[in-house]
């Protein structure tokens, strides 16, 4: 499971977790750490190896916090600095746009249709994924551990035609048709629906944050900006491979998707502290570049 990220300076290997700068020289300490202390974010560790190529690494403008993953870097400046309301900050009183009249499915009435969904909760079906949504949303809310903010977890049964006519709900989701039932996340704000948290969470985060993310050169004398990850990478190659001896690297901010990033001096947006972070202290100083030693 990649929950944390090895850092290695000065000949001294550390290991740091993948949300927040908590650092031990025991993997085993950081992995605990992150199993107990951001335990909602543990399926956003479920990715790749440390890619190869054009690694750049990512520094928080505001912290010691260093990754090569834009989604760890979302979730970070959520749990520890509570200004990008990417899961648990989004949390939304209703579905949106407001779903049509629902359907609702009788778990002794036999089957009339091929896809629907049950609440993990409670057990209400019905045959849209938005009318479940709503559900979980409007009965449920905060308090159950299937609502996340931006989208719910639910069961979803899809029925092959092969299926015998006069099956009840209620027998289909028992463990004879197991292999027709899949956990399915369904975004509150539209009506895309994901099969992993981590696919859920993604989609939000491109389609609906309205935020930024702004990448600020460290090199010395330089400031430019750029919210796109390759114009960076074009600008720190073109500008300063030849300059300096440390691997590619920025610093990281967040900002909203309508500020323009050119002429921006602080942040936007006030964490949930009510503190404004602030966009022009660099972090050059701060931020030795590490030697990755690549995810665990």
């Amino acid at each position: 499971m990649n929950v944390l990220l090895g850092l290695k300076t000065d000949n001294h290997l550390s290991f740091q977790c993948a949300f927040c700068p908590f650092t031990d020289a025991v993997i085993k300490s950081v992995s605990d750490h992150v199993c107990s202390e951001h335990s909602d974010y543990v399926f956003a560790t479920a990715k790749a190896p440390m890619p190869s190529g054009d690694v750049l690494y990512l520094c928080c403008r505001h912290c010691d916090f260093i990754s090569h993953d834009k989604l760890s870097m979302w979730i970070h400046f959520e749990i520890y600095h509570g200004i990008a309301h990417v899961l648990l900050g989004s949390a939304v009183a209703q579905v949106n746009p407001p779903p049509s009249r629902r359907v609702v499915l009788k778990s002794e009435a036999p089957s009339l249709v091929s896809t629907f969904f049950q609440c993990l909760d409670c057990g209400f079906l019905v045959a849209e994924d938005r009318h479940m949504a709503e559900h979980i949303v409007k009965d449920h809310g905060g308090t159950s551990p299937n609502c996340h903010g931006c989208f719910c977890k639910a069961r979803v049964v899809s029925l092959p035609k092969s299926i015998p006519t006069g099956v009840t709900y209620r027998e289909l989701l028992g463990n004879k048709y197991a292999e027709f039932q899949n956990d399915v996340f369904v975004c509150i704000q539209c009506s895309y629906r994901a099969y992993t948290a981590l696919l859920a969470i993604t989609h939000h985060i491109f389609s609906h944050l309205k935020m930024q993310m702004v990448f600020v050169c460290n090199a010395e004398d330089c400031e430019h900006r750029e919210n796109d990850q390759v114009s960076y990478i074009k600008h720190f190659k073109s500008h300063h491979m030849s300059q300096i001896d440390v691997k590619m690297q920025c610093s990281v901010t967040v900002v909203s998707a309508s500020d323009n990033i050119a002429s921006l001096k602080e942040c936007a947006f006030e964490n949930r502290k009510g503190a404004v972070l602030c966009f022009s202290t660099k972090r050059t100083a701060t931020h030795k570049m590490y030697e990755s030693s690549g995810r665990r």
